[in-house]
């Protein structure tokens, strides 16, 4: 004979509750998120029209050696890790508190001139633009650095020695030229995450106008778009390093000397390096993502 079921009501009850305090937990810890965020939000755009008013205002007296106009926009494609946002934003607070000796003009022992800002900027920034190059020159090492059979890949691991070189050297020795170059390195490595987004859309733009060309259906296309969407603009980078299937890519992409809307290969030849790309990205995204 069959048992009957007696339902626990009181266990169910429990059960009910203890799963609602903990969805009411998650949604007041959303809430707090939310709050802080519209908080960093209203702070981050507070302190970039400040800088850039109090910036307005030094070029309108026709003063000299004046730091760049900032983009919020722009500072969050420079810095998508939010610490390092607020460390640049700090920087250009301290710039709005400095008042009128923010454009004091300093000379270094070499003759460079530069603002007081200026100089306290290159200081300030100085030990993450070693480290960027640092971080540069060992990728490109490990990517290339032995390939005895390329100059121009020996060139730049050259060139990013070089760049880093110059970098130990001291701000207060630079002529005008000497500072102009660190100024320089420091705003390559503040945009490179601007640039490799843009590399990186640019890529994505240049590999759907060839499959559209090629008669590809737009659900091929579109799986492949949201694959490599998957990977970060650094991560594809170092897939663009390391892929000769990546590079073959490229040079498929149309070009202005070329003539816009044409193939720089052959139908034939374009679709058998974009199947190859079908039948490989999965396992090349995993991989990049593996050693990230």
């Amino acid at each position: 004979m069959a048992r009957k079921y007696r339902p626990n009501f009181r266990s169910d009850i429990s059960r009910a509750t203890a799963g609602l305090e903990e969805a009411l937990g998650a949604y007041k810890d959303f809430v707090k998120s939310q709050a802080q965020t519209q908080i960093f939000n209203d702070n981050a755009r507070r302190i970039v029209k400040s800088y850039n008013q109090k910036l307005a205002r030094a070029r309108n007296r026709g003063l000299s050696y004046l730091p760049e106009k900032q983009s919020l926009r722009e500072i969050r494609q420079q810095f998508p890790n939010r610490k390092d946002m607020e460390q640049h934003l700090k920087q250009l607070e301290t710039f709005n508190k400095m008042g009128k000796s923010a454009f004091d003009v300093m000379e270094t022992d070499g003759g460079g001139k530069l603002s007081r800002y200026q100089y306290y900027y290159i200081k300030a920034n100085l030990d993450d633009t070693k480290e960027f190059y640092f971080k540069q020159l060992d990728e490109a090492r490990e990517v290339f650095g032995n390939d005895p059979y390329s100059i121009a890949k020996r060139d730049y691991v050259l060139n990013l020695e070089a760049k880093l070189n110059y970098l130990y050297r001291d701000i207060d020795s630079l002529d005008q030229s000497g500072i102009k170059t660190f100024q320089k390195y420091i705003s390559h490595a503040m945009n490179d995450e601007i640039m490799k987004s843009k590399n990186f859309r640019s890529f994505l733009g240049g590999v759907e106008d060839i499959m559209d060309m090629l008669g590809y259906d737009k659900k091929t296309i579109n799986a492949l778009y949201d694959k490599l969407e998957e990977l970060t603009a650094a991560e594809f980078i170092k897939l663009y390093q390391e892929s000769d299937l990546i590079n073959r890519i490229y040079e498929l992409i149309p070009s202005p000397e070329h003539g816009r809307g044409k193939l720089n290969t052959d139908d034939e030849n374009a679709k058998e390096i974009i199947n190859k790309l079908l039948s490989d990205v999965d396992g090349m995204v995993e991989e990049v993502k593996t050693r990230s």
